[in-house]
């Protein structure tokens, strides 16, 4: 049985799931060239339906997920849709009685959704349906923390586990606490907006200009570039208050508003950044540590927003009382359509686990490729998989970096070995380059790296790190890797992981035979796509991002495109 599942907000998406397969997921921005697309999903549901070969009438399950009242508004109004997404992702300046409307907001966020605004947006859904051809089906509407939830527990190893999901804001929930028992998940706390430490985080970036972060993670980043302070002068404690598994917060979100900026107007923006990220961590751990012993379940899997600051995950990771953790393979809102489509497969059916892989998007044939590089009067040589793989490693260990094609796309806001651009983890020239003609991500930005499972035990602490990481975790590297690892290091010495099995066949081997070139099995890896653009989906992408950049090296499903004044 088909269970479609969509997201229609920011970063819109859809997932198809048949039984315990997920068949196809991806998002809204990767048909569009929009970043973070926040209209809904026809694009992405069209090509699931085409990947599975099926039609409209073949699926009866839809789900969606709820949203507050802000959120259902955006879906009767375009035009709200379009102003809103703008000033989130920083396009627009400071709006006009800002305070007034974002006291609106919060006042939105708290109460909920009315049965009104409810109707209306299931209506609107319900409309889009109808316009691809989906006409006798049954629309579900899932909570979004639920969705969240089935997304973190369904995709780990763990046939029990605690469940913390936490939003930077959203809906009168923000966050929730569940079990997952014997097959059977249920909720147990509920984290108001209000209470929720991903509102604080929220404001704090807002405060300094961060916008359009839908991981979390820019804050994250700058603080890094602070000197390291004391618990004690940090002057931001006291906002929210975490008794036992109580999380409250102290003051409303107005008057929280002010104190923040208040106090970031004192500080240096890494010094502010700093003691947010370390009051989010000490806040975060201390909440997970005390759930872990209310509820007696070692094991924890987390997601929402907050999933995405690997710091903090680290921090949970490192608990004396934890057992393992698995963080959520998506941990944004772009995450929802499959965990909506999970969620509710699991109500239906009583589906909860999945061999999951985060490689469930598009792929291409020798013809479309053949035919996108004729299109722009380009002539690639053909190479085998394992041939084209040594040859990317020979040419990231001399210095290069390349871009790297290969296999469907990946349901991720990282580039996981599919659609990404590697270089060395040792050779900052490389990065350089690459970072000033491709990323222009600037200072307060690091790059992760994906390392051969094997090998992650030599080159960064990995003790707790059992399971899979998809980029979504921080670890340190160790001191004798230190050099190995330089320029993927942060100034703290930590990098986001991604840890590679033959999962990605092409991809081990290419980390493999740079292993046997350089003595270790490492490799810088981000996403293959321009600055303020989404990470490229066709072969025609790719081959706009290489010409753009005027990149050198573009390896792609056993084509090598190798241009003579490229730069790599």
């Amino acid at each position: 049985m088909y269970v479609l599942g969509i997201w229609d907000g920011t970063d819109s998406g859809s997932a198809l799931i048949d039984n315990e397969q997920i068949i196809y997921a991806s998002n809204e921005e990767r048909f569009t060239g929009t970043l973070l697309e926040p209209t809904f999903p026809s694009n992405s549901i069209k090509a699931a339906l085409k990947y599975a070969k099926i039609k409209p009438s073949d699926v009866n399950e839809i789900a969606f997920c709820s949203t507050d009242t802000k959120g259902n508004a955006r879906r009767i109004s375009k035009r709200l849709n379009e102003k809103i997404y703008n000033y989130e992702i920083g396009n627009y300046g400071s709006p006009n009685f800002e305070h007034f409307k974002r006291k609106i907001g919060y006042i939105s966020e708290d109460a909920g959704v009315s049965p009104l605004c409810r109707y209306l947006g299931k209506k609107n859904v319900y409309r889009n349906l109808n316009a691809l051809g989906f006409k006798d089906f049954n629309l579900h509407e899932v909570n979004s923390q639920m969705a969240e939830s089935a997304l973190s527990a369904f995709t780990s190893p763990f046939s029990d586990s605690l469940v913390i999901t936490m939003d930077l804001t959203g809906g009168s929930l923000s966050g929730m606490v569940s079990t997952f028992k014997k097959g059977k998940l249920e909720s147990q706390i509920n984290i108001k907006s209000k209470d929720s430490v991903g509102r604080i985080y929220s404001q704090a970036s807002s405060i300094i200009g961060i916008h359009g972060d839908p991981n979390a993670k820019r804050l994250m980043e700058m603080s890094v570039y602070s000197y390291p302070y004391s618990m004690n002068d940090n002057v931001i404690k006291g906002l929210l208050d975490v008794d036992g598994t109580y999380m409250h917060g102290r003051y409303g979100p107005i008057k929280e508003y002010k104190l923040l900026r208040e106090i970031a107007w004192k500080y240096p923006p890494e010094r502010f950044s700093y003691m947010v990220q370390q009051e989010i961590e000490y806040l975060f751990s201390k909440f997970a540590a005390s759930v872990i012993d209310r509820y007696g379940v070692k094991d924890v899997a987390i997601g929402g927003e907050m999933a995405s600051n690997t710091k903090l995950n680290y921090s949970i990771a490192n608990l004396e009382n934890i057992g393992r953790l698995h963080v959520s393979p998506y941990p944004s809102k772009g995450g929802l359509a499959l965990g909506s489509a999970m969620y509710l497969n699991y109500k239906l059916n009583g589906i909860c686990q999945y061999n999951f892989t985060p490689y469930l998007g598009e792929s291409y044939g020798e013809d479309e490729i053949s035919n996108a590089a004729k299109s722009n009067r380009l002539k690639p040589e053909r190479e085998n998989p394992r041939d084209q793989a040594e040859h990317a490693a020979e040419l990231i260990e001399e210095g290069n970096y390349i871009l790297w094609f290969q296999g469907r796309s990946e349901y991720s806001r990282f580039g996981l070995g599919n659609r990404s651009i590697l270089s060395s983890t040792n050779n900052d020239l490389s990065k350089g380059r690459m970072d000033k003609y491709i990323k222009r991500e600037g200072l307060f930005h690091n790059y992760g790296a994906s390392l051969l499972s094997e090998d992650a035990p030599y080159l960064i602490d990995y003790k707790n790190g059992e399971g899979r990481d998809f980029m979504n975790i921080a670890h340190y590297v160790n001191e004798d890797a230190k050099q190995a690892m330089h320029s993927v290091m942060r100034l703290d010495g930590s990098v986001d992981t991604q840890t590679v099995s033959d999962e990605n066949q092409n991809f081990e081997h290419l980390l493999k035979h740079l292993k046997n070139l350089s003595g270790y099995g490492s490799v810088l890896n981000t996403g293959m796509n321009l600055s303020l653009r989404p990470i490229a989906l066709s072969p025609e992408d790719a081959i706009y991002t290489m010409l753009v950049s005027n990149s050198k090296y573009l390896f792609m499903d056993g084509f090598t495109f190798a241009r003579k004044k490229g730069i790599s």
